[in-house]
């Protein structure tokens, strides 16, 4: 009886803490969870946001709608994928549902699923998003359509975000200039593989092509201009020319 009393007690002091909450104060504070990466702690403010609200059409309600998917897509947790299946479905017209779908667009590429990230970064305008995101939209959607051997659509996007300074430029230089190289564009490739010479990534990997274009060429200087060293490379570019 005592411990009913007890349960029943905590029970009912819990709903009337959730009402007195101030909704504006509970929004604002989860938006400086979420900026601050406090994902989990944001959702729990989001969440306790939704439930004081009566008014589900407000633009604040889609948005905390939209803060509690996307935090439980960054704190991992196993329903992300769902929350934000769900969101997207809820609000279609809206601004956020297309960033959400930029998100999801990430996990499924994550995943190798690249047919399925492909076709929501299809619809994903890029002026939705920030500048970092729309090249890394840029970059995956590049990357996608190479994996699944799309080479003509994925060339010109990679040619495009070598371009753009910023986190993918290396990436995408290599890509293009690796499938510039299989389609026998030996000079193209060739510039672009010497500027990542230095490259902490690629410059294991871009003396065996440049080798190989330039003794493919008769450059015999060049190859011997390079040094001993080059022989020894272990990696060595795909032979499979268009």
């Amino acid at each position: 009886m005592v411990l009913l009393l007890t349960l029943t007690t905590n029970s009912l002091l819990a709903q009337k803490h959730l009402t007195d909450y101030d909704p504006e104060a509970l929004f604002q504070q989860g938006l400086i969870l979420f900026q601050h990466g406090e994902y989990g702690a944001a959702q729990e403010s989001f969440s306790q946001y939704l439930n004081t609200i009566d008014d589900k059409k407000l633009q604040k309600v889609v948005d905390a709608q939209y803060y509690v998917a996307v935090s439980s897509l960054y704190a991992g947790q196993n329903d992300a994928e769902a929350k934000i299946m769900a969101f997207v479905n809820d609000n279609p017209g809206s601004t956020w549902a297309k960033h959400a779908n930029f998100l999801y667009a990430n996990v499924l590429f994550g995943k190798k699923k690249y047919a399925e990230a492909l076709a929501l970064y299809e619809n994903t305008p890029s002026q939705t998003l920030t500048e970092t995101e729309a090249q890394q939209m840029q970059f995956n959607m590049a990357y996608a359509y190479f994996q699944l051997d799309e080479i003509k659509k994925a060339l010109p996007i990679f040619q495009g975000a070598a371009l753009n300074e910023g986190k993918y430029q290396q990436d995408a230089k290599y890509y293009y200039a690796h499938i510039q190289y299989l389609k026998g564009n030996d000079q193209e490739a060739l510039r672009h593989f010497e500027q990542l010479r230095n490259h902490p990534v690629y410059a294991k990997v871009v003396p065996a092509y440049i080798m190989q274009i330039n003794y493919s060429h008769g450059n015999y200087q060049a190859v011997l201009d390079d040094g001993p060293g080059l022989l020894l490379c272990r990696h060595r570019p795909t032979q499979i020319r268009a």
